[in-house]
């Protein structure tokens, strides 16, 4: 095993040469060929595409195609900056009938698509992958005829414009330009006030009719945002004039002019959905994820630019494929210590054995990279597409290659829960043997209850179930949640390192989700920064040294007399890790160490959990919390979720008893910087080498001191420290203020200068 994870973690340091990107239209070719054939039109697919701008109808057009569409959700496509489109797509409920097709079908797309991108079609070919037909209601051969060709502008009479409707006409063009395309705007007989333009002659004619025009877009993507410098171009966003005698118009209503520019990003969207559909109907079948969105989402990433990407998914199925990893190796392995289940489980989920996984079952073909940009879009034709089933090979990285899968697992989760997430599992990492949730939660909790019988609870049980808020009914569990491995006594039926194992995911999961589905949604960044506060070892010790009850005492006094007994109540505090069974003298010597810096700490730290805008890295690192102190508070966790069956909601109880969800809400609100300053400050470095220079003070206690330098100038200096985690961290939060208040007063003097 040591040799093949040996091979796998080299793969991560390589780009594997994958399959290019998946052709849906390929597949919609072979459709088409397969109808061709054996002349079979009667069952196509048809679908309404419905075109609005602020909530009214532009355009509604059908389209064909040989084959189903999951439905796809309404997606904004951006005419330009100021106007924005949105675009539906709707399954008909009755197909096509036969005899709209092939002829017509292909005459009437083929007058849509030329009305904008001529001189990109080959007139000789008509075999286009999808059809597009008037709306339902409208005879598509008489549509088709009504609205070929062109007019003249000579043919337009001043005395016409009180009947001129420019949303019944369609796009003028200058013929002085090459038939430039013009959106008519308006009217105007005689010889307008305003100058002459770069298109346009100086010559006026006050009695001819001109035309009020914008200057229909080049483009061909309208799925992302025009930029604000293009938008400024003063030739895109005037009104000029046309002399009507040196244009045509096409018959053709603008409406529908504007509907063929967007052509090209629909069936785009559309080529995402059917290789979403694909997936999901083949390597994804036995997972049965319905909702495509979900799927589309997982198999973008940031580099196609697709509306959504798949690194939100892949912060949340992280997190599930640890959780299920975890249960999965706890329950098989019931005499594995920590160390050996710890080692597996980062075996299964490492980004080589995920990258592996993926490229073994085809998934890299789905993955999609190509942005869209439409610069050097043409028309698909089926012929071309049968001869290019995918892309050009191309190079996706080990961590693409596991990002996706976790997104998927992601996905599948979100879906249908834990038992989704198992079946996606199944098909993508076939061991371990995946099984139900509910069933692994039965395996570990029958082992304990075999046990059960022998445990005899001491005295201050009941204490420790009121402490945590929870009432164990497998004593064994919460007794196996605080005993040390170095404890020889009764009642010893496991130590907490298996229970800290399955607990630290309970923790991940319990965290991620809450995270995950905040509103407003948290950037992805965001989801990592507060996950690594909150399972912050230091910050989980530091509460669960603040966790804490009354103890009742009574105190028995004595006099000089005889019969001189007095009795006092008092009240001593009583903390969960005074529950820790153990018999080393070294973690007793760390309990005590812990205890008085925590004493001198506890105020700063909570005063800065509570009210401060930064988490207090430094703080929680000067504290030294041993590790026993988070591990107590991740192997209750543990405990609590094998005794509630599998109960995430009794895990969650007991961390907001601990304090962990309440700081959680108060992270997701804003409002706290999270950056460990370490990693702030090579931001703020940015190109320059921090250097961190640790030295003894002098003295008897020979405290640790700290000089931290960005490339050759020392910045800050930091002394007393009492580890070097803590006085390098301390340092670097100094480093990190000195630096932001410079550049704060470097903003301002610069501000100043251009007033």
């Amino acid at each position: 095993m040591e040799v093949q994870m040996l091979e796998e973690e080299t793969l991560a340091n390589i780009k594997p040469l994958s399959s290019g990107q998946m052709n849906p239209w390929h597949l919609v070719g072979r459709d088409w060929q397969t109808r061709t054939d054996g002349q079979d039109f009667s069952t196509l697919h048809c679908f309404d595409v419905e075109l609005h701008c602020d909530d009214e109808a532009v355009a509604t057009v059908q389209m064909l195609l040989p084959c189903s569409l999951r439905v796809l959700p309404t997606f904004l496509l951006y005419w330009d900056a100021r106007t924005v489109f949105s675009a539906t797509i709707r399954p008909r409920s009755a197909p096509a009938s036969q005899s709209t097709y092939p002829q017509v079908a292909a005459q009437s797309t083929a007058l849509l698509l030329r009305s904008v991108f001529r001189n990109r079609m080959d007139i000789e070919k008509t075999d286009f992958v999808a059809f597009f037909l008037p709306a339902e209601g409208e005879d598509p051969l008489e549509w088709t005829q009504r609205f070929v060709g062109t007019i003249k502008g000579e043919e337009f009479k001043p005395t016409d414009v009180s009947n001129l409707s420019q949303n019944k006409l369609g796009m003028a063009r200058d013929l002085s330009q090459h038939g430039r395309a013009y959106v008519i705007r308006g009217f105007q007989v005689g010889s307008p006030e305003a100058p002459a333009t770069e298109y346009q002659s100086t010559e006026r004619d006050e009695n001819g009719l001109y035309l009020q025009v914008s200057r229909f877009p080049k483009r061909t993507d309208f799925l992302h945002k025009v930029s604000e410098r293009d938008e400024q171009t003063p030739a895109r966003r005037n009104t000029t004039l046309l002399k009507a005698e040196d244009c045509e118009v096409d018959k053709l209503p603008t409406p529908y002019a504007y509907f063929a520019a967007i052509i090209p990003s629909v069936l785009h969207r559309v080529g995402v959905s059917l290789v979403a559909t694909h997936l999901c109907n083949t390597l994804l079948a036995p997972a049965s994820v319905e909702n495509l969105e979900l799927v589309v989402t997982a198999i973008s990433t940031s580099a196609a630019r697709e509306p959504t990407n798949y690194q939100r998914q892949e912060y949340l199925g992280d997190s599930v494929l640890k959780f299920l990893t975890s249960l999965t190796l706890t329950s098989d392995h019931l005499r594995w210590p920590e160390g050996h289940l710890s080692r597996a489980k980062d075996h299964i989920v490492s980004n080589a054995s995920l990258a592996k996984a993926a490229l073994a079952i085809g998934l890299d073909k789905f993955i999609l990279t190509k942005p869209f940009t439409g610069s050097k879009w043409r028309p698909l034709y089926v012929g071309e597409q049968l001869e290019e089933p995918t892309g050009e090979p191309r190079l996706l990285s080990t961590k693409t290659l596991a990002d996706v899968v976790e997104a998927l697992i992601g996905a599948a989760f979100l879906d249908g829960g834990f038992a989704k997430a198992i079946g996606i599992l199944k098909v993508l990492l076939p061991k371990p043997a995946w099984s139900l949730v509910e069933e692994r939660n039965e395996v570990l909790r029958m082992t304990h209850q075999a046990s059960e019988s022998s445990i005899i609870c001491p005295p201050r049980f009941t204490q420790l179930e009121e402490l945590a808020g929870y009432a164990f009914t497998l004593k064994s569990l919460a007794l196996g949640a605080l005993t040390h491995s170095s404890y020889m006594g009764p009642n010893v039926t496991t130590s907490y390192e298996r229970h800290e194992f399955l607990g630290d995911a309970c923790l991940d999961i319990i965290v991620a989700t809450t995270s995950f589905n905040h509103e407003p949604p948290v950037t992805t960044h965001g989801l990592h920064l507060i996950r690594s506060a909150v399972v912050n070892a230091d910050f989980l010790a530091f509460l669960s040294l603040t966790l804490c009850m009354s103890d009742p005492r009574a105190t028995i006094a004595t006099g000089n007399r005889e019969n001189d007994v007095s009795v006092s109540e008092t009240s001593v505090p009583l903390h969960l890790w005074n529950f820790i069974r153990h018999a080393s003298p070294a973690l007793r010597q760390a309990q005590q160490g812990v205890i008085e810096r925590y004493e001198s700490l506890e105020a700063s730290i909570s005063d800065s959990l509570q009210r401060g805008s930064y988490f207090p890295w430094a703080l929680l690192a000067r504290l030294q919390a041993p590790k026993f102190l988070s591990d107590i508070v991740e192997s209750l966790l543990g405990a609590i979720y094998i005794d509630s069956h599998g109960s995430l909601a009794a895990c969650e109880a007991f961390l907001e008893r601990l304090g962990v969800m309440g700081y959680l809400r108060r992270l997701l609100e804003g409002g706290v910087a999270l950056y460990h300053p370490k990693e702030e400050l090579g931001q703020l470095a940015d190109t320059e080498t921090v250097r961190y220079e640790v030295f003894r003070e002098e003295g008897e206690e020979k405290r640790l001191g700290c000089v931290v330098r960005v490339g050759e100038r020392e910045v800050a200096k930091a002394v007393d420290g009492v580890s070097v985690m803590e006085i390098e961290t301390r340092a670097a939060e100094e480093a990190v203020r000195l630096l932001k208040g410079e550049r704060g007063n470097a903003e301002k003097g610069h501000g100043s200068l251009n007033l």
